[in-house]
């Protein structure tokens, strides 16, 4: 039976070696072969050498396609290195190297309820869809990504309320946050300390109004008295807002030309800038919308080229088990 065996796996080695030395000799006869297919007039070639030619091309493609294939999948896992592929044996230690070496941390931890899920959706977004954790720029994938994101020090995670949030609500649970406040008719948390205006200022409980940093500029201003006012711009400013049909609150109630008409000229300014601020969050919403859709599938595509590979591994252990039983 011993004797049977490594008969067989000198078979194996021989046929090895003959495919290698056959190749090494069909590379190495390539150029002698062009330099004699040369026709003599000048940068012409015979039919055979053209034939040979086409015949080397698609031989190459076909070399490229099974590198492609063949190609190893980069490491994944909770307890592998987002930035430099280091594996580590515990999670734990793994965000740790990371937070000391990229600084890299975790956001609102106390609220996080899958840390290994979270970890293998960002290695995978930034390993297989090549996006960057931070400006969500579309990269190569892997090794190109993990450059720039290092380089540029974006080794962190976008957090926006309205915008990022959405992406990371699988993992996060904010239940324990809100769960001794009062709550509104949908649902929603309602502080009992102070509330919101119609243009986002906070109203505090014995009066006051707080305004919104986003305003601050408009603050700072000096408004003339209505004799000293430019009356075109102003006209210009309501003819706009009257062309938008801005509504607030979420109320079906639109303003019509008298009512703009009758606004102080701050509130039709904070109008403007709410509308063109809405504007814009939505686009990058959209935007973000569409990459993790794109991410979603290319997710996909890995997990089934990873599956292919294995089934291919497989099929390769029982074609050599089969042999050694037939040889047996």
């Amino acid at each position: 039976m011993e004797g049977i065996i490594e008969l067989a796996l000198v078979r194996q080695e021989q046929q090895q070696l003959a495919r290698a030395a056959k190749s090494t000799a069909v590379v190495a006869a390539a150029p002698a072969a062009a330099a004699t297919s040369l026709s003599p007039r000048r940068g012409e070639k015979s039919g055979e050498a053209e034939a040979e030619d086409e015949e080397g091309k698609d031989g190459e493609e076909e070399e490229e396609e099974d590198e492609d294939e063949d190609e190893e999948l980069p490491p994944l896992g909770a307890n592998v290195s987002i930035f430099d592929d280091k594996v580590f044996d515990t999670v734990e230690e793994c965000v740790q190297y990371m937070k000391t070496r990229f600084g890299f941390y975790v956001p609102d931890t106390e609220y996080l309820q899958d840390l290994e899920g979270f970890l293998c959706y960002l290695g995978e977004k930034v390993k297989l869809g090549g996006v960057c954790l931070y400006c969500q720029k579309q990269l190569r994938p892997h090794r190109p990504c993990q450059a720039h994101m290092v380089s540029k020090s974006h080794c962190k995670v976008r957090y926006e309320e309205d915008v990022d949030l959405d992406e990371y609500e699988d993992f996060y649970d904010f239940t324990a946050s809100y769960e001794d406040m009062p709550l509104d008719e949908n649902g929603d948390p309602v502080s009992a300390t102070a509330s919101l205006s119609a243009i986002g200022e906070l109203v505090l409980p014995d009066g006051r109004v707080a305004g919104h940093r986003d305003f601050r500029v408009y603050y700072k201003q000096y408004f003339p008295s209505a004799r000293e006012e430019h009356p075109g711009v102003l006209a210009q400013q309501r003819e706009e807002l009257a062309r938008l049909g801005i509504m607030l609150d979420g109320s079906q109630k639109t303003y019509d030309r008298q009512d703009i008409v009758a606004m102080p000229d701050t509130q039709v300014m904070t109008l403007l800038v709410k509308y063109h601020k809405e504007v814009r969050r939505n686009n990058m919403v959209q935007q973000r919308a569409k990459q993790h859709l794109d991410f979603v599938e290319k997710r996909k595509e890995n997990r089934n080229r990873a599956q292919q590979q294995l089934g291919q591994v497989r099929k390769n252990e029982v074609h050599n088990r089969d042999y050694h039983s037939r040889l047996v």
